[in-house]
């Protein structure tokens, strides 16, 4: 039986961030979209191919007084004196570190969000539907949202729509299940028939030949991200929603942290005090980020009680949310990092 649509009749269309393209496609207020595909080949150029072994899943993680014993699915077994694990939504590090019960472990979705996304060539888009290509659209309505970002300097059209539907077959699924199928059997043109015309565009694009819907996850806090010689980051740590685009940035952030850190780590006793800093740091604002997204991703389908659809509020805290996301300090971040470091390295030589 179908689940029940989760709209009501009443809409609203809001193009909050609602940009006219005065140039190229891809650039926006003098900021730039790149695809994440694009982004990692540009980082993966910059290290030696020889430090990097694709197709490896990790299985289990054993610590003894020698050091560390990852053993991956293809049976082969690296040894480490460090680990920084960043294996994903579902990791095993996490795991590690906070133990298999514990509730912060595996993926959640409060808000039962369903995604069907495609990239679509801008050929296509503008014969369909030309306007798609001239802004970038943040379309809102209750129990859903959409998007449109350009991307490939202007030669894609990314294409997201995301709604809330609990009773649905997909969010029954568990975390590691996509569901394969009729796309229209959870996303039926009929529940948006009341959007605007760019809207349902978006939607018929989103459909488009793919088979593939997925089941949006993120996590709840972790009270720690690392311990001894091991730290987790990135996705493993922090799994974000999409509501306010900081998947990528977070773990970024995290690397640069390290990056400074491990720029002044001289001994492998020292790994442990700045893996803690990384937690004391890092911690607090990434667990600030997954909380405002699953806010972002309410007030976007006007589930949060306290916005609905006050189209001013909703403003004003999208610009709040921002402003924290995006006007960090990196440069500060990481000499307060350094700074801590080396106090706590000063006090272990000077009581030892």
């Amino acid at each position: 039986m179908r689940a029940r649509s989760p709209f009501r009749p009443e809409f609203k269309v809001i193009k909050l961030m609602f940009l006219r393209m005065k140039s190229s496609l891809g650039k926006a207020k003098g900021r730039k979209t790149v695809a994440r595909c694009d982004l990692l080949e540009g980082f993966k150029s910059l290290v030696p191919e020889e430090l990097v072994k694709s197709g490896k899943r990790l299985e289990s993680l054993v610590e003894d007084e020698s050091g560390f014993a990852l053993r991956f699915k293809d049976g082969t077994i690296a040894e480490a004196d460090v680990v920084i694990g960043c294996d994903g939504v579902h990791s095993i590090i996490r795991k590690h570190l906070l133990g298999a019960d514990h509730p912060a472990v595996e993926p959640k979705c409060h808000d039962g969000w369903e995604w069907i996304g495609r990239n679509v060539p801008a050929e296509e888009v503008r014969e369909f539907n030309p306007d798609l290509l001239t802004y970038v659209p943040i379309l809102c309505g209750h129990g859903a949202y959409m998007n449109a970002i350009p991307t490939h300097l202007g030669k894609m059209l990314s294409v997201t729509v995301i709604q809330s539907s609990k009773q649905s077959r997909l969010a029954n699924a568990t975390m590691d299940e996509s569901v394969r199928g009729d796309k229209t059997e959870l996303f039926a043109e009929k529940d948006f028939a009341h959007w605007t015309k760019d809207a349902r565009d978006i939607l018929t694009l989103a459909l488009g030949n793919s088979t593939l819907n997925w089941r949006l996850a993120d996590h709840d806090h972790a009270p720690f991200h690392s311990c001894g010689n091991v730290c987790m980051i990135g996705d493993a740590a922090h799994a974000t929603m999409p509501f306010n685009g900081q998947r990528a940035a977070q773990s970024i952030e995290d690397a640069a942290m390290l990056t400074a850190l491990f720029e002044h780590v001289t001994e492998l006793a020292q790994v442990e005090k700045a893996f803690a800093v990384y937690d004391e740091l890092r911690r607090p604002r990434t667990q600030k980020v997954v909380e405002l997204s699953r806010e972002f991703g309410r007030m976007y389908a006007f589930f949060d009680e306290e916005v609905r659809d006050d189209l001013d509020e909703m403003k004003k805290r999208l610009g709040d949310g921002g402003k924290y996301t995006n006007e960090v300090d990196l440069v500060w971040m990481k000499t307060e990092a350094v700074r801590l470091l080396e106090k706590d390295v000063e006090i272990i030589r000077e009581t030892s």
